[in-house]
């Protein structure tokens, strides 16, 4: 090998070493985390893609061998694209955003959603980029490839292929017209860490959708329909959540339904209502009596008590009869508390 050859490949090594080095140190307590990421899994997905609009459907495809996460959301930005292949630093742990954001994104496709290779260690990523300099949409097609989570010089050939799959699938879209869902994460759900068991860690995470998605619709109203349709055992059964808001005629109380349905045939209505002062959003699952009369209702309790608009899972043992949200709260990397240490 000659000199160039070497200060090339020495140059590779130190550009992917960071990288590999951070995915690295976020897949390594997956195994020691499962009982915990098999409950959070989802909604880390459905958080990245809240921060891709306003109007924000998404679905849930399972089946015996793989699971679908689609949504609706806009195209990739360069960047966000490229920090799926290469993590970067500053994506990771808490929340950074200012109080000045209104929507402030709670996401950002950091940590959170490294942590999904609880699901498998391939990840396949179909979507749509955009150049914003030309407003030009490109098509691509990548997998993520973490079967040696603890092996740094795999992860950096792993990265390299990607990235190589990506800039050689791309393909330039004319007339670009968004679609019902543009973006979707493959999981193989029969290529699983030792010790990881797919089924459950796939019921795991669904069975709280019921009890919790409620709330995330009160707190997040970019996000208004998902739907988890179950192709398991040859059995087909689509859950349809919708979330509708309803006019409230109590000062400062909002009202947020959220609709579920099984095959097209309603199920269940869950009625949130929330009061905001400043930041901070309380809110409790209620029924209506009659007229203004409204009966709070108990929450599971498995059930978080905090938000950052999405459950922080962990969030339990706090003695509050509420559930309370801000979008500016700081959360520690586990997301199972936050730092108060300003106030």
């Amino acid at each position: 090998m000659n000199i160039q050859n070497k200060l090339k490949d020495l140059k590779d090594q130190k550009s992917y070493s960071n990288p590999a080095k951070r995915t690295m140190d976020h897949l390594k307590p997956i195994l020691s985390k499962s009982n915990e990421l098999r409950k959070r899994w989802m909604w880390e997905l459905l958080q990245n893609a809240s921060d891709l609009g306003d109007e924000i459907n998404a679905e849930f495809e399972i089946s015996d061998t793989k699971l679908v996460f689609r949504h609706n959301g806009k195209p990739f930005g360069l960047d966000e694209a490229f920090n799926l292949i290469m993590p970067d630093s500053s994506k990771d742990g808490e929340s950074q955003h200012s109080k000045e954001e209104e929507n402030p994104p709670i996401g950002q496709f950091g940590t959170g959603f490294i942590s999904t290779h609880i699901l498998s260690k391939t990840i396949r990523i179909n979507g749509i980029v955009e150049d914003s300099d030309y407003n030009e949409h490109y098509s691509f097609s990548f997998q993520l490839d973490r079967t040696e989570r603890k092996n740094k010089d795999f992860l950096i050939q792993s990265i390299k292929e990607s990235e190589r799959e990506y800039a050689k699938s791309l393909t330039k879209i004319s007339d670009y017209e968004p679609s019902e869902f543009d973006t979707e994460f493959v999981y193989d759900l029969t290529d699983t860490y030792s010790s990881i068991n797919s089924i459950e860690t796939i019921d795991e995470g669904i069975k709280t959708i019921e009890d919790l998605l409620p709330f995330v619709f009160a707190f997040r109203p970019q996000l208004k329909k998902v739907k988890v349709k179950d192709f398991r055992n040859n059995a087909t059964e689509t859950k349809t959540y919708k979330r509708n808001f309803i006019e409230s005629e109590i000062d400062e109380i909002e009202l947020i339904r959220t609709i579920c349905k099984i095959n097209g045939d309603t199920k269940k209505e869950t009625l949130i209502a929330t009061i905001q002062k400043g930041s901070t959003t309380i809110a409790v699952k209620v029924k209506n009596i009659k007229d203004k009369i409204f009966k709070v209702q108990s929450f599971p309790d498995y059930s978080p008590i905090l938000y950052c608009a999405f459950p922080m899972i962990g969030t339990t043992d706090f003695n509050f009869p509420v559930v309370i949200h801000s979008d500016y709260f700081i959360t520690n990397r586990e997301r199972n508390g936050i730092d108060i240490s300003e106030f």
